[in-house]
């Protein structure tokens, strides 16, 4: 039998609260890290009398979606599970307004009503689109409300490192025309779907 720390932990705080908690149960932990864009989340094993703790930050009491989504690749084998919800982890978060910054030499105050993840997930709802058919491109720190509405998110190579951590996929930099690139990556994509579907149709 296994402790496994399951966490998401751009800053650090996430981990060593699931730390601390593992650490009450045995010495002797496996350390999952859904930071990690890189982990193979379907190849990790759990046995079904194994402990485990999941620890995630909460921003306006949601988890970041990409968290989710790594999460749901990870098969569970009916094992038990603590849940640990972190707040706090936003650098300035109170009293309805939000600071943020998207470059070293300004500042952003606006309503916490009125992040780009709140209007752009009222666009989806207005227009019907589905948030599955959403993605989202980002570099800086007030991009951060996006990839935490969606789980589609895409950060370019010279983003903060905030935005990187919480990224689907990380492209290349804005420098190198990163963004054109991977929306012609999912035109080509969606064309060839579309076709295959078609052809699927015709036999």
């Amino acid at each position: 039998m296994n402790t496994v720390e399951i966490f998401f932990s751009p800053t650090g705080g996430t981990e060593k609260a699931a730390h601390i908690i593992a650490k009450q149960w045995s010495d002797n932990t496996v350390k999952i890290d859904l930071s990690d864009s890189k982990t193979n989340f379907s190849g990790v094993v759990i046995d079904k009398d194994d402990q485990v703790i999941v620890a995630m930050p909460s921003f306006g009491g949601r988890a970041p979606a990409v968290t989710i989504e790594r999460l749901k690749k990870i098969p569970g084998n009916g094992a038990k599970c603590t849940l640990v919800c972190v707040y706090g982890n936003r650098a300035y978060e109170d009293k309805g307004i939000t600071v943020t910054s998207s470059s070293v030499h300004n500042i952003e105050i606006t309503s916490e009503a009125a992040s780009k993840g709140k209007m752009l997930k009222k666009a989806a709802e207005f227009f019907k689109v589905s948030e599955e058919d959403v993605v989202v491109f980002g570099d800086g720190e007030n991009d951060e409300s996006m990839f935490w509405e969606f789980g589609h998110s895409r950060a370019v190579k010279n983003a903060v490192p905030n935005i990187c951590f919480l990224a689907e996929k990380i492209i290349d930099s804005n420098r190198n025309n990163g963004v054109a690139k991977e929306i012609n990556y999912i035109r080509r994509y969606l064309i060839c779907h579309s076709l295959r579907k078609k052809h699927r149709k015709n036999l």
